[in-house]
Protein backbone atom coordinates (compact mmCIF):
# COMPACT_ATOMS: atom_id res chain seq x y z
CA UNK A 1 0.00 0.00 0.00
CA UNK A 2 2.79 2.61 1.09
CA UNK A 3 4.37 1.67 -2.89
CA UNK A 4 1.27 2.60 -4.55
CA UNK A 5 0.23 5.53 -2.32
CA UNK A 6 3.89 7.37 -3.02
CA UNK A 7 4.78 5.43 -6.31
CA UNK A 8 1.20 6.54 -8.14
CA UNK A 9 -1.08 8.35 -5.97
CA UNK A 10 1.21 11.06 -4.92
CA UNK A 11 2.38 11.73 -9.14
CA UNK A 12 -1.04 11.11 -10.65
CA UNK A 13 -3.21 13.28 -8.42
CA UNK A 14 -0.38 16.37 -8.70
CA UNK A 15 -0.35 16.06 -4.56
CA UNK A 16 3.13 17.74 -4.13
CA UNK A 17 1.87 20.24 -6.62
CA UNK A 18 -1.66 20.77 -5.13
CA UNK A 19 -0.20 21.37 -1.40
CA UNK A 20 2.21 24.19 -2.73
CA UNK A 21 -0.70 25.73 -4.72
CA UNK A 22 -2.74 25.94 -1.78
CA UNK A 23 0.15 27.35 0.49
CA UNK A 24 1.30 29.62 -1.50
CA UNK A 25 -2.04 30.85 -2.25
CA UNK A 26 -3.03 30.90 1.50
CA UNK A 27 0.35 33.30 2.50
CA UNK A 28 1.65 30.92 4.34
CA UNK A 29 5.37 29.94 2.42
CA UNK A 30 7.01 32.06 -0.17
CA UNK A 31 9.29 30.02 -3.11
CA UNK A 32 12.27 31.63 -3.30
CA UNK A 33 14.23 29.70 -6.00
CA UNK A 34 14.78 26.77 -4.85
CA UNK A 35 13.62 27.62 -1.23
CA UNK A 36 10.28 27.00 0.01
CA UNK A 37 10.15 29.93 3.10
CA UNK A 38 7.34 30.09 5.71
CA UNK A 39 5.82 33.41 5.92
CA UNK A 40 5.16 35.09 9.37
CA UNK A 41 1.56 33.39 8.78
CA UNK A 42 2.95 30.40 7.86
CA UNK A 43 5.04 30.52 11.12
CA UNK A 44 1.97 31.21 13.11
CA UNK A 45 -0.05 28.71 12.04
CA UNK A 46 2.75 25.81 11.74
CA UNK A 47 3.16 26.99 15.97
CA UNK A 48 -0.96 26.52 16.61
CA UNK A 49 -0.54 22.87 14.93
CA UNK A 50 2.37 22.09 16.88
CA UNK A 51 0.29 23.02 19.91
CA UNK A 52 -2.98 21.77 19.12
CA UNK A 53 -1.46 18.15 18.52
CA UNK A 54 0.79 18.01 21.71
CA UNK A 55 -1.62 19.31 24.18
CA UNK A 56 -5.12 18.85 22.27
CA UNK A 57 -4.65 15.99 20.07
CA UNK A 58 -5.78 12.65 21.89
CA UNK A 59 -2.31 11.03 23.15
CA UNK A 60 -3.95 7.31 22.01
CA UNK A 61 -5.19 6.91 18.23
CA UNK A 62 -6.38 4.00 16.54
CA UNK A 63 -3.41 3.96 13.43
CA UNK A 64 -4.14 0.38 11.65
CA UNK A 65 -4.25 -2.09 14.56
CA UNK A 66 -2.32 -0.40 17.09
CA UNK A 67 -3.34 2.64 19.38
CA UNK A 68 0.02 4.59 18.92
CA UNK A 69 0.88 8.74 20.06
CA UNK A 70 2.99 9.17 17.06
CA UNK A 71 0.69 11.77 15.40
CA UNK A 72 1.46 13.81 18.71
CA UNK A 73 4.75 14.07 17.86
CA UNK A 74 5.48 12.66 14.39
CA UNK A 75 8.62 14.17 13.60
CA UNK A 76 10.37 13.27 17.13
CA UNK A 77 12.51 10.44 15.85
CA UNK A 78 13.69 12.22 12.99
CA UNK A 79 16.98 13.20 11.57
CA UNK A 80 17.15 16.83 9.77
CA UNK A 81 18.63 16.10 6.18
CA UNK A 82 21.20 18.78 5.69
CA UNK A 83 20.93 18.08 1.99
CA UNK A 84 17.82 20.18 1.68
CA UNK A 85 18.16 22.81 4.03
CA UNK A 86 18.21 26.55 2.77
CA UNK A 87 20.37 29.13 4.13
CA UNK A 88 17.50 31.69 5.24
CA UNK A 89 15.39 32.82 8.01
CA UNK A 90 12.57 30.82 9.45
CA UNK A 91 10.01 33.00 7.98
CA UNK A 92 9.82 36.29 6.09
Amino acid sequence: MREIFTGDFVDEYKVVEMRLTEQLSSGTILIKGDCIVLTRRGYIVTAFSDFFRRNLLANKRLIVDEYSDHLTDPLRNSKQNNDYFCEKSFYE
